[in-house]
């Protein structure tokens, strides 16, 4: 860099363009920096150079990586000088140099490479080459970068340093190019397999795999290499190798190799290599053979008989060498030894066969999911249940023998085992003695077993009616034990009757306790058992019409009372329904301002009357009627304040609950609850809305075509600094008035948040939950909630005493799952504590959703359904003597 004077460098600006000749294409930048900038950076540098701790170091590196000459490539000089005279701060400059951001690529290259080249540190270099290689990888390295560092890689690959040999292999198998290769270089990199640093060998592995899949490198004799290699001492090495023969396996699948035992007999590569990974089920390391088990199930085109082998321990017959009478005889021969004539048959041939003797499949691979399933570790029985699911959809001959040992499965410990299980039973057929341990899992105390179960039965096919009756019993036990799974279990029998007619059909006289000449009791409707069985009957009846006769009179009355009951109707068509909404909606937009708020409150009426009975446009209905109801409120001349408080309250509900509305909708809402806000303030001075009104405003009315008539009449009655009640009331009024109706149409239809409260028998007046004072007891509380979407964080559990003390619970983000109507399904345990009680007495626990008020911040609590009253009883302590 030219040394300038100071009076001469006060004339130059930072960036001087030098005059180029007019033969000279390229224009090229000088970069001056003043000498102050210079000396600031030196002295940093010095400073960094000069710590002791390697936190000072750091603190001093980012302030030199904020000034100014990161892009420079003076200070990457600078850099590397330093890093070769201080070794104890070799990392650290390292570090920084990899951090800097050069304008000039080709000098940022070619010094790193030179310091590379001349650095003795071994560790050094393979810290420098890494910065070159994920330089090449950022995509800003030209094809001679990549090249020059191609080249670099192969003379490291005789390093004496296991980390140089390692990077070299990583380096070339992610930048050769099909030009850049050689069959010499493959096979030196081949031969690093063969090293004796186990890290070496690892990377080789990884880098022929990398080859393999990208094309590269396509030579099948690597399997000899791999297969030796899954007997290697260290367990990276035979993951590696394990990963390169499933890949040459998926290439090669149809290659013939000769067998090691017997060299007269060939066969697939796939299958070969399928023998051996089922081998590493016996290997020492729980990561391999969970490995392992991961990759059976992503074999395709493996024999049959190599699948079957794996759920046996014994070795098949059509897998064993067999050898004929003459080479027997001609082994017999060689070996010099000859029948005594002692026994009968001495010389008779032999079935028998040693181990030594099988050719196509190791002894050690027989069994190898038996194996797999009765590992002492998890991730492998996992594994192997998720592999053999994968197996059976491919093999149908081994679907049958593999329900057996999944069946097994629902008896393991582990959650995940049993739901992954039940998972793969789905869509295949039991049989009576596999079914009874599905249904044992009925009685699990995880609700997502029980669910699973449920699953399972209504998608697998049963081989009888013994075994649809066996699930009908097992189910309305599960209904006694688990009364909060009702809804799931009545949609289980619901669908197992819509599902097997046929089965149900000789069933319906048991099930429904019809006698053909006997005069049976006639059951109670509100009995959760004769419901499920009704639905079941139904559902059946529905595929089969002529299972009706069969039913008893009185369940043929009670079927026109659950049909009101249950959600299982098909839905009616809408069209009359969204006529009349339609209809109502222009009656409220038509009436003229006297009479319009009797006409909104007629309209309010009929659309909540419509919203009962049309469940599917209850959202929309009830939106508009609230939005109705509010605004007759609002044009009441006798309106109170805590009708004013209601209102505002509810649009503020409507906002959070209903999803769905649009931007003029949703404007609308906010100018109703924005009125109602100032109309509450208008008792005293206005002046402490000002900060938050403008913005409120404008988040109300933004985007609107219909606000030029409000806004100034609304920022007119804000600027008055303490006006009387009757200027506020005239004036909203006046908005009143002129208020946009219009804007409440239904264009689209909408969603509502629902909640429903699952039943349970626990804490009922009659057996109120006793506890000791002072100590807490468990409620459980499980709710299904609809169209829910992202509020679940918002979603708290209000427990109130009956001294009026309120808390709120949180539920756990582990209590939230998905049911399969897809909905959101919420089961927590609330705690209860409290003093000494005379007698039992109510606590109410209610769903709410708290949110914040998107208009003035405060927050608000909403009620998604009714609260849950449970009887508890706190007791004096016993005394233990």
């Amino acid at each position: 860099m030219a040394v300038f004077k100071k009076r001469a460098l006060a004339e130059f600006t930072d960036v001087i363009e030098q005059e180029q000749d007019e033969q000279k294409p390229v224009e090229k930048k000088l970069r001056l920096v003043s000498s102050d900038e210079y000396e600031k950076t030196e002295k940093l540098l010095e400073s960094v150079l000069q710590c002791s701790e390697t936190k000072d170091a750091l603190d001093k590196l980012k302030e030199l990586l904020d000034s100014s000459l990161h892009k420079d490539g003076a200070l990457l000089s600078r850099i590397i000088d330093c890093a070769s005279k201080h070794q104890s701060l070799k990392d650290l400059l390292i570090t920084l140099i990899s951090q800097l951001q050069v304008d000039d690529k080709e000098l940022y290259f070619t010094e790193l490479e030179t310091f590379a080249k001349n650095e003795a540190s071994k560790r050094a270099v393979h810290r420098i080459l890494t910065v070159l290689f994920e330089y090449t990888l950022s995509g800003e390295a030209t094809t001679e970068h990549k090249n020059r560092l191609i080249s670099f890689a192969t003379e490291i690959l005789n390093d004496r340093t296991h980390l140089l040999r390692s990077l070299g292999l990583t380096i070339l198998s992610n930048l050769l190019t099909e030009s850049s290769a050689n069959e010499a270089l493959f096979k030196e990199m081949s031969a690093r397999c063969e090293d004796q640093d186990p890290r070496v060998r690892t990377a080789a592995f990884r880098a022929m795999h990398l080859l393999l899949q990208r094309r590269l490198f396509l030579d099948w004799q690597l399997y000899s290499l791999g297969s030796a290699a899954l007997r290697d001492d260290y367990e990276e090495v035979r993951l590696a190798a394990l990963e390169l023969l499933f890949l040459l396996g998926k290439v090669f699948p149809e290659r013939q190799v000769t067998v090691v035992q017997n060299d007269s007999e060939e066969m697939r590569l796939v299958d070969h290599i399928f023998g051996r990974v089922c081998d590493l089920m016996n290997d020492i390391s729980w990561q391999v053979r969970e490995r392992a088990s991961e990759l059976l199930g992503a074999f395709e085109g493996v024999d049959e008989a190599f699948l079957l082998q794996t759920l046996d321990k014994k070795i098949m017959s059509n897998l064993r060498a067999k050898s004929s009478l003459h080479e027997r005889s001609r082994q017999l021969i060689a070996t010099g030894e000859w029948s005594s004539g002692r026994r009968w048959g001495d010389d008779a041939p032999k079935d028998l066969v040693d181990e030594e003797g099988l050719t196509f499949i190791q002894a050690g691979a027989c069994g190898a999911f038996v194996h797999a399933l009765e590992d002492e570790h998890q991730e492998v029985r996992l594994a192997a249940v998720r592999s053999m699911n994968e197996l059976a959809k491919k093999c149908a001959r081994l679907a049958a023998p593999a329900v057996d040992f999944l069946v097994d499965v629902l008896n393991d410990e582990i959650v995940d085992l049993r739901l992954a299980a039940l998972s793969s039973l789905r869509g295949i057929e039991l049989r009576e003695d596999q079914i009874e341990p599905v249904l044992a899992c009925l009685q699990d105390a995880f609700p997502e077993v029980r669910q699973s179960v449920r699953d399972t039965l209504t998608l697998c096919r049963l081989s009888g009616k013994g075994g649809l009756l066996s699930c009908v019993h097992a189910l309305l036990d599960n209904l006694r034990r688990y009364p909060v799974d009702k809804e799931y279990i009545l949609r289980c029998l619901t669908t197992l009757g819509s599902k097997d007619p046929a089965l149900v059909a000789p069933l319906v006289p048991e099930l429904l306790s019809a006698h053909p000449f006997l005069d049976t009791p006639e059951p109670e409707l509100d009995d959760p058992a004769y419901e499920g069985v009704l639905l079941m009957a139904r559902s059946a009846a529905r595929c089969l019409p002529s299972l009706l006769p069969l039913f008893p009179p009185h369940s043929i009355r009670h079927l026109d009372a659950l049909r009101d009951r249950t959600s299982a109707t098909p839905p009616t068509p809408l069209t009359r329904a969204q006529e009349l909404i339609d209809a109502l909606q222009r009656k409220a937009e038509q009436a003229c301002h006297p009479w319009r708020q009797e006409v909104l409150r007629l309209v309010v009426r009929d659309l909540h009357q419509l919203a009962r009975v049309e469940k599917q446009l209850e959202a929309g209905a009830t939106a508009v009627a609230r939005c109705y109801e509010c605004l007759a409120s609002l044009l009441d001349r006798n309106v109170t304040v805590g009708r004013l408080q209601q209102v505002r309250r509810s649009m503020l509900e409507l906002t959070a609950v209903v999803s769905g509305l649009s931007e003029e909708q949703l404007g609308a809402v906010r100018l109703l609850a924005l009125i109602a806000h100032v109309w509450l303030a208008g008792e005293g001075p206005l002046h402490g809305l000002k900060n938050g009104f403008q913005q409120a405003l404008k988040g109300a009315l933004a985007c609107q075509p219909w606000t030029a008539s409000l806004l100034p009449e609304l920022q007119k009655l804000i600027a008055m600094e303490k006006p009387s009640a009757a200027v506020i009331t005239n004036a909203l009024r006046r908005c009143l008035e002129s208020f946009p109706i219009k804007s409440f149409r239904l264009t689209q239809p909408l969603e509502q948040v629902r909640v429903r409260l699952h039943e349970t028998h626990e804490g009922n007046q009659e057996r109120p939950l006793r506890f000791a004072a002072g100590l807490a007891t468990v409620v459980p509380l499980t709710a299904s909630f609809d169209q829910l979407g992202k509020s679940k964080d918002a979603v708290r559990v209000r427990v109130t005493y009956p001294d009026k003390r309120t808390h709120l619970v949180r539920p756990r983000d582990t209590e939230w799952s998905k049911t399969p109507d897809d909905s959101t399904q919420m089961q927590t345990q609330v705690l209860l504590s409290h003093a000494l009680w005379t007698e039992s007495s109510v606590v109410e626990l209610c769903v709410l959703l708290v949110t914040k008020d998107s208009l003035f911040g405060d927050e608000v609590q909403i009620q998604l359904a009714e609260p849950r009253k449970v009887y508890i009883q706190p007791q004096a302590p016993q005394k233990i003597h």
